[in-house]
């Protein structure tokens, strides 16, 4: 496993507060491609049922899912087969601008982490975290 493109945002160091488990989609959510932030979070909290919430997942729980997916069962989630990625939580900020980080493009030269730009294979998963 390696990363072919790598803008972290400076999130590379960020530490982990509290041991936990994530639960994560396997796909982006259905209809969620080309579709704005603001509507991508509506339908992540369509999700929300009871007292599972659901969230968009984190740069690091979505990094080591994905990986770890690929070494227990060689499938590559978030692929390029199409090109599929994920909006995370973190941003990536340059001279006042602020970009969404996105992760995918899972190929046989490695997964890319990325900021976003308009491009159909944006979508947007969820995460749930449990202690």
């Amino acid at each position: 496993t390696q990363y072919r493109k790598f803008y972290s945002g400076g999130h590379e160091k960020t530490p982990v507060n509290q041991s936990h488990w994530v639960l994560m989609a396997k796909e982006v959510i259905p209809n969620s491609r080309k579709k704005s932030y603001k509507d991508q979070l509506k339908l992540v909290q369509k999700y929300n049922i009871g007292e599972v919430q659901y969230e968009v997942p984190g740069l690091l729980d979505a990094t080591v899912s994905i990986f770890l997916e690929y070494v227990q069962t060689g499938k590559r989630l978030f692929s390029d087969s199409p090109y599929t990625y994920t909006r995370c939580q973190e941003t990536w900020k340059n001279k006042g601008e602020a970009k969404m980080l996105l992760i995918g493009g899972f190929s046989a030269s490695g997964l890319a982490v990325t900021i976003t730009d308009d491009f159909e294979g944006y979508g947007i998963s969820v995460s749930w975290q449990f202690y």
